[in-house]
């Protein structure tokens, strides 16, 4: 299971992708549902030390993905869509240091508590519930 983000002017998308075996869609999209609602909770806990390993991978990940050229040259034209520049590494990291608990409450609150959602599967799909079902739990 891995979350995805992608960042436009003027729009972007978030989601998660996972993988499951089809008898255990149900278990997996429930699980899903549940850790992306608890964003939204008061009662979220979310410690400092998970906030901290999260920027830094996600500073990781970045600075790994510039060793192909092909990497460079798509995060510079997402900037440029983005921001209309390219961002300094400076000003990045600093971006991402200032992400604290109560932002990501408060943009998981705004973008997933109450919201419609979509869902793209493939594959083998009895087990995997509803529309109707994943709208409810958020």
């Amino acid at each position: 299971m891995a979350a995805f983000n992608t960042n436009y002017k003027d729009s972007g998308l978030f989601g998660v992708y996972a993988l499951a075996m089809p008898d255990c869609l149900g278990d997996l999209a429930c699980l899903v549902m549940l850790e992306l609602t608890k964003l939204c909770s008061k009662r979220s806990v979310i410690s400092e030390d998970e906030l901290v390993r999260a920027r830094n991978k996600v500073k990781a990940t970045l600075l790994l993905d510039m060793d192909k050229t092909s990497c460079v040259a798509e995060d510079i034209g997402r900037q440029i869509l983005a921001h209309g520049r390219r961002i300094t590494y400076a000003e990045l990291f600093a971006s991402i240091d200032a992400v604290d608990v109560e932002k990501i409450k408060k943009v998981a609150s705004l973008f997933i508590n109450d919201k419609d959602i979509a869902i793209v599967a493939a594959g083998c799909l009895q087990g995997l519930p509803d529309y109707n079902w994943l709208r409810r739990r958020t």
